[in-house]
């Protein structure tokens, strides 16, 4: 199948054709068996390619749930220091029962050598929740409030929440259109090399070989759109961020819709919530957006 024939069908099953246009392939798709059959093909790979795709995202769920059971704190069983506990009230108890009787006798109703009372001040407990002191003056029952206790602040604890999503959402984007089509016996290129290293997963030998392409191909939009992608995969946060900015003020790659979700995984990475969210909500109004259903969800989830 010729390669222009291999971009119709590409733009037909994403939804990208004309209404002429579509009828066109309609129309084409009754009357060659060929092309009919091309076109099933294709659909049935495009699928296949979307549940590997779904398949990864509920492997990298269960493993982020894995990680999260681990880290929840184990809470201990009813009863296990019931023992501990009814040693240590008792022990409480006669400390007490010491320290009033014996260590402090003025101060536990016992007369004192002049025989004067009148001085007897005993703290009574305060209310539960309450920092009033109720204080014993001379037979007489008195409030005494402590002096002001100054509120600190808790210390607030840094969300990790743009971490795991971006770990439970993101992979390095591919479509039909970047398989690099090569045969075994032929010498590579050094655009072929980085294709493929792109296509295999091989993203940081494809972040090595992408300065070797020649200029040309440095500057064209779409290479640079998977460059962006390995970038990100392998921790290059922000040379990727510079990238995809430039690609969408550009507007002349395929990808464009796709770097907006680039660029929320991004911020996403860098715990920017604000601004993934922003990414995002520009993304999912896009006609050509391709990931909208994971995209709100990301914004469901950035709003619990």
């Amino acid at each position: 199948m010729e390669e222009r024939d291999q971009i119709l069908i590409e733009r037909y099953l994403a939804g990208e054709l004309t209404a002429a246009e579509r009828l066109d392939v309609e129309q084409r798709e009754k009357e060659d068996p060929l092309f009919r059959q091309a076109l099933l093909d294709y659909s049935i790979a495009r699928k296949a390619l979307q549940l590997k795709q779904r398949e990864e995202l509920k492997r990298r769920f269960a493993e982020r749930d894995t990680i999260l059971d681990k880290k929840k704190p184990e809470v201990p069983s009813p009863g296990r220091n019931r023992i501990y506990w009814i040693w240590l009230a008792a022990a409480l108890v006669i400390a007490l029962v010491v320290w009033k009787f014996l260590l402090l006798p003025d101060k536990a109703g016992i007369p004192s050598a002049s025989g004067s009372n009148d001085s007897l001040e005993i703290a009574l407990p305060p209310a539960v929740g309450s920092d009033t002191l109720m204080v014993r003056d001379s037979g007489k029952v008195k409030e005494h409030i402590p002096p002001t206790r100054e509120n600190k602040p808790d210390m607030a604890v840094k969300s990790k929440k743009g971490g795991e999503l971006f770990a439970a959402y993101f992979e390095p984007y591919t479509d039909a259109m970047m398989d690099p089509t090569t045969r075994g016996d032929e010498e590579l290129s050094q655009l072929q090399k980085y294709q493929k290293a792109y296509w295999d997963g091989e993203y940081p030998k494809a972040v090595e070989l992408f300065p070797q392409l020649t200029p040309d191909e440095q500057g064209n939009d779409n290479y640079r759109f998977t460059y962006a992608n390995a970038l990100l995969e392998t921790g290059k946060t922000n040379q990727a961020i510079s990238i995809l900015e430039s690609i969408i003020q550009n507007n002349r790659s395929r990808y464009v819709a796709e770097a907006h979700f680039g660029l929320a995984m991004c911020q996403l990475r860098k715990e920017n919530i604000a601004q993934a969210n922003d990414w995002l909500m520009r993304y999912v109004k896009l006609d050509k957006a391709r990931k909208k259903e994971q995209a709100n969800e990301i914004i469901s989830k950035l709003k619990e």
